[in-house]
């Protein structure tokens, strides 16, 4: 069962105080930032570091997080060009059981999750990002990154190869 382990920020906003044991290959780190003043969710899976983000979260819509969480992992998989019908069947049914746990420490993951941050607020000619230019940039170049600690590998080609391996199971 994946586990999403929060960022101690967003465990505030989520309202978690529980930290459940790392079982799963498949779990993910979630971390708060705020873009033009909007709160904004990014979230990498810890094996390959292919990443999403949610936008202009607000705090009421967190109620059903596994179920946004899944609608926008399917939406950044079919913008990377990485999910056919078969795998969105398997992943929603593989996510059903979301659950969430406090932060794990895991210094690789949040590093890169810290590079995603600056990545997506860094500053063009003097002027903070948009959000419609960060949600352009997150669609259509976020998971295509050479990664020196994966060999020099990208996220998506990463996610590809495990995807692939959920389809032959």
């Amino acid at each position: 069962m994946p586990i999403i382990f929060c960022s101690t920020k967003l465990s505030k906003l989520v309202g978690l105080k529980t930290r459940l044991p790392s079982l799963s290959m498949d779990n993910w780190n979630g971390h708060l930032f705020h873009l033009q003043g909007r709160k904004c969710l990014v979230f990498v899976h810890k094996e390959t570091f292919y990443s999403f983000v949610i936008f202009d979260v607000l705090k009421r819509e967190l109620s059903d997080f596994g179920q946004i969480f899944i609608d926008h992992l399917i939406e950044q998989l079919q913008n990377d060009n990485l999910l056919s019908d078969g795998l969105k069947h398997l992943i929603m049914n593989e996510f059903h059981n979301l659950q969430l746990s406090t932060t794990d420490g895991d210094k690789s993951t949040i590093g890169f999750i810290n590079d995603c941050i600056v990545r997506l607020t860094w500053e063009t000619d003097g002027l903070p990002p948009t959000i419609d230019k960060v949600k352009l940039y997150v669609s259509n170049h976020y998971n295509t990154n050479l990664l020196a600690s994966r060999k020099w590998v990208t996220p998506k080609k990463l996610m590809k190869e495990k995807l692939k391996n959920y389809l032959e199971q």
